[in-house]
């Protein structure tokens, strides 16, 4: 249901967005920022993800909802003051200066016909944007993190990954070190994710997608909660930079692998005291 619900919510403002494009005359000023009203109605399906077997009192899933709701509402006022301020600059700069009218008509190009994406291709690419941003929002919601090198891939999933649907674990190579997406819980680690399987099956995000933007990321830009969308910027499909940004832990070195191989720490208390991880 929520997830019919908000496929005919993105249908339906698509529609008025395009619109809006191709009347623009100086061509899509607020083409990507235009996704985020109705960045909340994908949001539901991945809320139906998150309800389809309730673990726990009814408040916690609810509780989850809330978070994810309160950050897409942060983002869309972001998005609404960028592009505020960026119609303001245009006003209020000189005419025949290079932030003002003459920077907006240099060259011509506000007469050049406006390149437009078939409305379908246009439409599948927005949703699994939203989608996959607000699946990256439930997974932190529910304190869920990378560890690298934790176990290693011997197991009998593919390349030795874990083969449990309710286990996420990527192996690059059969005998390397295991990504794997577990849940910090207090001061222990849990494996388990519910329905984890339908991350893939249904929303068709592989686990190592996942984990590949996430390390890419944190690699890239240090810390565990970079944001590089803003002043306007929108991600244009769910591969580019930091549209998961799960925290990552390399249990393979340092304090990390001696608390885990030696003091038989759970590996949420070595990643949260070696290795700084926001969980």
């Amino acid at each position: 249901m929520a997830i019919s619900a908000s496929m005919m919510e993105v249908s339906g403002t698509l529609a008025m967005d395009l619109m809006m494009i191709m009347g623009a005359a100086t061509g899509p000023v607020g083409w990507t920022l235009n996704v985020l009203n109705f960045a909340a109605a994908a949001g539901f399906a991945i809320y139906a993800f998150k309800q389809k077997v309730p673990k726990g009192p009814i408040m916690e899933g609810f509780g989850v909802w809330t978070d994810v709701v309160f950050h897409l509402a942060n983002v869309e006022r972001d998005a609404h003051d960028a592009l505020s301020n960026a119609v303001k600059k245009v006003i209020n700069s000189p005419i025949s200066s290079k932030d003002g009218i003459y920077g907006v008509l240099k060259g011509g190009t506000f007469m050049n016909t406006a390149k437009l994406k078939p409305i379908p291709e246009v439409a599948d690419q927005l949703r699994k944007v939203t989608m996959a941003m607000s699946m990256n929002l439930v997974l932190r919601d529910m304190n869920a993190y990378i560890a690298v090198g934790a176990d290693d891939c011997y197991d009998k999933g593919p390349n030795g990954a874990w083969p449990q649907k309710d286990l996420l674990s990527y192996c690059p190579k059969q005998g390397g070190p295991m990504y794997n997406i577990i849940r910090a819980v207090g001061e222990k680690s849990e494996n388990n994710i519910p329905n984890a399987n339908v991350i893939n099956d249904i929303f068709g995000f592989p686990t190592q997608l996942i984990v590949d933007v996430s390390v890419d990321c944190q690699q890239r830009y240090g810390g565990f909660n970079h944001n590089p969308y803003v002043n306007g910027k929108f991600p244009k499909s769910e591969h580019d930079e930091c549209v998961f940004n799960l925290p990552v832990c390399d249990a393979r070195w340092g304090g990390v692998r001696s608390s885990i191989k030696k003091h038989h720490q759970h590996v949420t208390v070595a990643c949260r005291k070696h290795g700084g991880l926001p969980i």
